[in-house]
């Protein structure tokens, strides 16, 4: 298996495992009924939230990164077109550039 098949295996995983977390969310149910319930809903909510709009982040770089394996340029740098390192991509498997022009990405 190559580099990128494997790669590619890991990305469907977190593909999958993002879409589950994004269909998973429950209505709530009612009103509870006293301030400290009212209050722990609140709050899981929020944790809720949090971990939805980080799934559906992964998903959309999951998605994007199967895209670039299927047209042959996973692995390279979107900015200066350079290799990523493969320790990066085994950390971050859909990293689309690599650390230093990802630095300069985030700065912007």
């Amino acid at each position: 298996m190559t580099f990128a098949e494997e790669r590619y295996r890991d990305l469907i995983v977190i593909k999958e495992r993002c879409g589950r977390t994004l269909d998973s969310r429950e209505e709530p149910h009612g009103r509870l009924p006293d301030i400290v319930d009212e209050s722990q809903a609140r709050s899981a909510e929020a944790l809720d939230d949090l971990l939805r709009d980080k799934a559906t982040i992964e998903h959309r770089a999951a998605m994007d990164a199967i895209q670039r394996i299927k047209l042959g340029i996973y692995g390279r740098c979107l900015m200066c077109r350079e290799q990523i390192p493969e320790a990066r991509l085994k950390a971050v498997p859909w990293a689309a550039r690599c650390k230093g022009c990802e630095g300069k990405h985030e700065r912007v």
